[in-house]
This record gives structure tokens, sequence and C-alpha cells, in this order.
């Protein structure tokens, strides 16, 4: 994962991330001998309902986040997708997207 997005989730509480060891170039899940942080299982998990699928378009990933608003007019599903060159900084965008938000 990218070092920017990695702090940018620690900064933004992604849970877990009180717990993320940072070297300054890398964030890692606890210690310095785990993988970087977070993993995307975590991040897939941490979108819960509303992560609707990762796919691989050319050149980049995919993720597409689905939620349900019931005050807006139409009272229906509204899309959102997240793109970036790896899989998890599509999801870490789509992550930081949704809690930025508040929804």
């Amino acid at each position: 994962m990218d070092y920017e997005f990695a702090k940018q989730l620690r900064d933004a509480r992604f849970p877990g991330s009180e717990n993320w060891y940072d070297d300054g170039k890398t964030i890692w899940g606890g210690t310095d001998t785990e993988p970087p942080a977070p993993t995307l299982p975590e991040l897939i998990d941490a979108l819960g309902e509303k992560f609707s699928y990762l796919t691989k378009m050319p050149g980049y990933w995919r993720v597409r986040i689905s939620t349900f608003d019931v005050d807006d007019e139409t009272s229906g599903y509204e899309t959102d997708d997240y793109d970036a060159v790896t899989m998890e900084d599509a999801a870490a965008k789509a992550w930081l997207a949704l809690n930025s938000k508040g929804v």
C-alpha cells in the first residue's frame, strides 16, 4: 500500500491503526515484521455491507461501494467508484471517502 494512503487511514482512525508501526517509509501492521497495513481483506471488511465489488480495469483497479439513502428524493441506491493502480489503494480511497462523508 502507498505510504500516504496508509498514513491517511491511520490519521482517520482506521480500525486497528492504533497498533500500526510507522518507520517513516512504510506503515506496518503492528510490528515491523508484519505486512504493510492494512491488508486488502482488512480494507474490504472495514467497508462492510457498502462494499459491492473489486474489479480489474485496463491499467487500474476499481472498488465500488453502494449506499442506500432513504432521505434522498429518489430514495434508492447510490454507487461510487474509486480507482487506483493497486487493489489496496482503491479500497483505501473508498474507505476514506465513506468515513469523510460520515456515510
